[in-house]
């Protein structure tokens, strides 16, 4: 796969033009974040509408992290960490530290939610 380094060039009035040739869409950079999600994670943290952000000469699609309440609630809570992915390789490894800091920023948001949480989970893995 071509890989190319991001053009910038700068324009009046403080605008920015950045030429890039990308691989990677925002929809297949939310598909591979949720694919991790649901396999080291878990059901109950999806993804949100990924932004292209810029760093350097790397350009990332910047994927929301969410929680989703399980039993049908209509709202969603972010969180404050976004998964990165590489928009021109589409390299994303969710690293088990990366895991950890999710689990424990959603933990308290859904045991505010359902403090009867592990109950619920119990039931849904044995059923």
């Amino acid at each position: 796969m071509e890989t190319s380094q991001p053009t910038v060039t700068e324009h009046n009035h403080g605008r920015i033009q950045v030429v890039s040739n990308i691989s990677i869409t925002a929809k297949v950079a939310r598909r591979l974040v949720n694919v991790q999600l649901m396999k080291k994670v878990g059901q109950m943290i999806i993804t949100g509408e990924p932004e292209i952000t810029i760093d350097g000469s790397k350009i990332h699609w910047k994927v929301p992290l969410f929680v989703v309440p399980p039993d049908g609630d209509d709202n969603t809570y972010q969180l404050k960490h976004s998964a990165f992915v590489d928009a021109i390789s589409g390299i994303y490894i969710m690293e088990i530290d990366f895991v950890e800091k999710l689990k424990a920023e959603s933990t308290p948001i859904l045991r505010k939610l359902y403090p009867n949480l592990e109950v619920w989970d119990k039931k849904r893995q044995s059923a």
